[in-house]
């Protein structure tokens, strides 16, 4: 009998062991209801990407981030930094009171001890609808609207339509023709720090039909990468150093963008315009961009000047 009672615990003990351990492993769903602390985290199903609570550099501030899911003894494989993607980049939290949560109206939101940022505006279309968000393997973080059955009925909004300094496969660079989104990277101001910096790299569409990138700074033109034709631009023979990424133009009746996908033998890649300009791939420079324009004439030069790079 004691026997089968030592058992008995054994058993309900792994049991307990074994649910809260489940409780506690990683997802790429928040439910309507479920909160995401600061210190948890989303990881994509294939274990690519994580979303959590960070603070860049130095900085003490906290934000909401999709990072390139890599061992921190892993980052020198990537030049600069792992985040792709930051919800709250001009609106820091102060400290680790931050929780991500879908609000009773279906928003997702970012609650703190000194207030509330909203990440998303858009609400679910019906009364009895909820909503859920989810990180893909992709890197997108969605918000979708859910039937009583739990099938999915409409996207709400995704992060791949609000970028921050990081174009990934699948991202668009240009703009819609029957709304007012504009898909664009904007640098951090410094490694330490986010918000929004100097430079901006765009697709810019001419009504002659001609298309081109352009890298901005302070409002003024800086970079532009030549006439897109033939499937190159004019003054970017090679788009990457780090693989294969095939670029493509997408032109229909609803927007017009450029867009990459990765070469199937690849595994990461993404494109970062950081706080001088340079444009970066996975492994360092691309080989294209406004970095060289601080140093001297290079095609695509536009402003030939070293500008002042931002401090935090």
């Amino acid at each position: 009998m004691a026997s089968k009672g030592r058992n008995l615990i054994f058993l309900i003990t792994l049991f307990y062991f074994l649910l809260i351990r489940h409780s506690h492993s990683n997802t790429d769903v928040l439910l309507h209801g479920q909160k995401l602390r600061d210190g948890e985290q989303l990881v994509s199903v294939d274990g690519k990407f994580r979303l959590e609570f960070f603070s860049p550099g130095t900085s003490r501030n906290r934000y909401v981030g999709i990072s390139f899911n890599i061992p921190d003894d892993k980052t020198v494989v990537i030049a600069n930094k792992k985040v792709v993607w930051v919800a709250n980049r001009d609106n820091p939290i102060a400290d680790k009171s931050g929780i991500l949560m879908i609000d009773e109206f279906g928003r997702l939101i970012i609650s703190h001890g000194g207030g509330c940022v909203f990440v998303s505006n858009s609400v679910p279309a019906e009364n009895n609808a909820t909503a859920s968000a989810m990180l893909l393997d992709s890197g997108n973080f969605i918000l979708r609207e859910q039937n009583s059955d739990g099938s999915t009925r409409q996207n709400l909004w995704q992060s791949f339509d609000y970028p921050t300094d990081t174009l990934l496969p699948g991202m668009k660079l240009g703009m819609g023709l029957k709304t007012t989104d504009v898909w664009s990277l904007t640098s951090w101001i410094s490694e330490n720090n986010p918000a929004k910096g100097s430079f901006t790299l765009t697709a810019a569409f001419h009504m002659d039909g001609t298309s081109m990138l352009v890298i901005w700074w302070q409002g003024n033109s800086y970079w532009t990468s030549g006439i897109w034709q033939n499937g190159h631009f004019e003054f970017v023979p090679r788009l990457s150093n780090d693989g294969y990424n095939n670029f493509s133009l997408i032109s229909n009746e609803n927007e017009m963008y450029f867009t990459y996908s990765l070469n199937e033998n690849h595994n990461l890649s993404r494109y970062m315009i950081d706080s001088t300009g340079a444009i970066l791939e996975i492994t360092g420079l691309a080989p294209f961009g406004g970095g060289p324009c601080s140093y001297g004439s290079y095609p695509g030069c536009l402003k030939q000047q070293l500008p002042r790079v931002q401090e935090a």
